[in-house]
């Protein structure tokens, strides 16, 4: 067609991410993804996977705070258990009632939900997010500016979202890059930046995030990235 390598190279992103994200490219926010590990739960998820189930139960009955946060990990993703939500929440209540800020992200998803026999209480979610991310969870930093952008337990606040999303961001959180970008974007918190928008959207697109490139491929072919 005439294009340089430059054009086909943005042409060729903006196409492989509609078929990753299966959508048009439009203005919207990732909603949270039930299924997507914190990375600082990596440590934890690793000796839920591998570690002595029987172990772990022990000192989690006698009140070890990292053993109930495992053995909560255990029963939620089905560790040398069957999978319960209601036995996960047990334990991750017990751990986040002694301040494990992991425990508190993972009940606090339990509430946002509605999940392991707990009412839905986006309030209780939003206070225990808060304070799994003052202890710098990265989930629960994400979570909580979803939670500001959408007016989950609190006032929306597009100001507090971004400095959330930024917190999360700044340790590589794809998701909060690209909605971070967004408000750059849309011009939620301030004066449109596409600058700002195109870095954080390259950072999460060099992470294989579906929606960076979407998102990068839309400004490109608009003429606003070149």
């Amino acid at each position: 067609l005439g294009w340089d390598k430059t054009m086909n190279k943005k042409i060729l992103l903006y196409t492989s991410a509609i078929i990753v994200c299966g959508a048009i490219a439009t203005t919207c926010f990732i909603k949270y993804n039930e299924d997507h590990f914190s990375i600082n739960d990596s440590q934890l998820e690793e000796q839920a996977r591998t570690g002595d189930i029987n172990s772990y139960r022990t000192k989690a009955e006698q009140g070890d705070v990292n053993a109930q946060t495992i053995l909560g990990l255990c029963y939620l993703r089905g560790y040398g258990v069957d999978r319960s939500k209601t036995e996960a929440a047990k334990w991750f209540k017990l751990a986040a009632d002694q301040e494990h800020p992991i425990a508190q992200y993972h009940l606090a998803i339990a509430y946002f939900y509605g999940d392991g026999g707990l009412k839905e209480n986006k309030e209780t979610a939003f206070n225990l997010f808060t304070l799994a991310a003052k202890e710098g969870v990265v989930e629960a930093q994400y979570k909580l500016g979803v939670s500001y952008l959408n007016g989950d337990g609190i006032n929306k606040n597009d100001n507090e979202a971004a400095k959330w999303f930024k917190l999360a961001a700044d340790k590589g959180h794809a998701t909060s890059q690209v909605n971070l970008g967004m408000l750059h974007l849309t011009e939620a918190i301030g004066p449109k930046n596409t600058q700002e928008a195109l870095r954080l959207f390259n950072l999460a697109a060099d992470q294989d995030n579906g929606y960076a490139q979407l998102f990068l491929g839309s400004i490109y072919l608009d003429g606003d990235g070149d």
